[in-house]
């Protein structure tokens, strides 16, 4: 038995009886014991490095969630506090408390009240649609158009699971490089360099998109969305992350004026029904719905999302229901 925290005891078992190696030391001279050592050690076949990051996780969901959501429960309701200009994207951000990213394990303590269900609309590869729109690569847009899974494509093209190509769709499209890439697939930083290759020669113009974002920031100190919504930079306090802002900033923006547009027309179409927005997501809109109004929510919502604007490529949604938050998937 011994102390899983970070700890002498931790390290003691890790480094001297385990035989784990030392990957990298604190300034006070320590072994260092956070995710990232803990995942390399696992990478390196030392299942105890495992064991402590499940652990790790199960003690943020019951310290961050489970505890944190009692101090705000109000009659066994939620009201966390939205803020519409909170991040620098313009996505909403909640607060006391955070309701935007919760793990699957907690998801299920939100429940649907008696004669309703819980109701996602959630859109489908939102941010991909968007950039295909934005660098109008022509090989983008066929997938789309044709309705296609993205994933799937690059899966087939780099002979790599699906799950890894949607981990290289999305880091790419946000200015991932190899060192992160070779980090989030586990492989060696050669295999993960010839991916990104490969991935600009099948979708060049994803490139040439954000390298145009990059010369818009250093001529005119910012970047916008479709919609002309500014975000000013300070290129020198972003240092070397000047590409990844250029090409998020107009894709995530992007996404969340199109939301909010949704949401506002959802406002119009639905006054007078009882179904109700309760919960505001990245790219998804949680519905409390009646039974009586399950079918005339599903049309009307889908309908907005789906047509609220016009891209290049047609943006799809997803609907899924249940009697709580962790059945919507």
């Amino acid at each position: 038995e011994f102390n899983l925290n970070p700890s002498l005891a931790l390290e003691k078992v890790l480094f001297k009886k385990m035989g784990c190696r030392v990957i990298k030391v604190n300034p006070n001279g320590r072994p260092c014991t956070n995710e990232q050592v803990m995942n390399k050690l696992s990478y390196m076949g030392f299942k105890i490095a495992e064991y402590i990051m499940d652990y790790r996780h199960l003690a943020k969901v019951l310290g961050t969630y489970y505890k944190n959501y009692l101090k705000f429960n109000i009659g066994g309701i939620i009201y966390p506090n939205l803020d519409q200009a909170g991040t620098d994207t313009g996505r909403f951000s909640a607060s006391n408390p955070n309701l935007q990213n919760p793990p699957a394990e907690v998801r299920d303590i939100f429940i649907a009240p008696e004669g309703k269900v819980l109701m996602s609309f959630d859109y489908k590869q939102m941010e991909l649609a968007v950039l295909a729109h934005l660098c109008k690569d022509k090989r983008l847009l066929s997938v789309f158009r044709a309705g296609r899974d993205l994933h799937t494509e690059v899966a087939k093209s780099l002979n790599i699971d699906r799950s890894k190509a949607k981990t290289v769709n999305f880091g790419i499209a946000y200015g991932q490089t190899h060192h992160g890439l070779s980090r989030k697939l586990r492989v060696k930083k050669d295999i993960a360099m010839d991916i990104l290759k490969k991935h600009n020669e099948m979708y060049p113009s994803i490139k040439e998109f954000g390298n145009a974002m990059v010369k818009h920031i250093e001529e005119t100190g910012n970047v916008k969305t479709m919609y002309g919504r500014t975000r000013y930079i300070d290129t020198k306090a972003l240092k070397g992350s000047v590409y990844s802002t250029a090409i998020n900033t107009p894709i995530q923006g992007s996404c969340a004026d199109i939301m909010k547009k949704a949401m506002l027309e959802v406002a119009k179409r639905m006054k007078g029904m009882e179904s109700r927005i309760v919960m505001q997501v990245h790219d998804e809109l949680i519905f409390e719905v009646p039974l009586v109004e399950r079918e005339q929510c599903r049309e009307i919502v889908k309908d907005i999302m789906e047509n609220v604007v016009r891209l290049e490529v047609p943006l799809k949604v997803d609907i899924h229901e249940g009697n709580n938050w962790g059945e919507l998937k």
